[in-house]
């Protein structure tokens, strides 16, 4: 049965990865990746004092970051069922916009000019949506 087999590039429009080799685009995804877990983490540590400056006490840190990992938790599903029919570039462009607004919400915050304490929860909403890894 060799004639069997498919041709290759059946499916794909020519010339679609020339622009980019298909290791460039790997490689960009996996650097991409790498920073935005590294902004993550960096966040992270940087909330907790961030809280306390704002006046948060230790329930309210509490229910601050149980907002992210419920909204996490949440988000998977909705963002699974995204990908699943938009495509994964399209799933990574989303996690990657999402977490660009965490972290510029996050900023905000610590402006004194603005509403920090909200500033500071609103900046979990977006938390819905970043599925880098998965």
């Amino acid at each position: 049965m060799q004639g069997a087999r498919a041709p290759r590039d059946q499916g794909r429009s020519p010339g679609r990865m020339s622009a980019l080799g298909r290791s460039s685009v790997i490689l960009l995804t996996y650097v991409l990746a790498a920073t935005e877990l590294t902004c993550l983490f960096m966040q992270f540590s940087i909330v907790p004092y961030l809280s306390r400056k704002l006046g948060l006490d230790s329930i309210a840190f509490g229910y601050l970051q149980t907002t992210f990992g419920v909204l996490q938790l949440l988000g998977g599903p909705v963002f699974g069922r995204f990908a699943d029919q938009r495509g994964a570039r399209a799933a990574l462009t989303l996690s990657f916009l999402a977490a660009l607004a965490l972290y510029l919400l996050l900023a905000a915050a610590s402006s004194p000019a603005l509403p920090g304490v909200y500033l500071l929860f609103a900046s979990r909403l977006p938390g819905a949506l970043m599925h880098t890894l998965p």
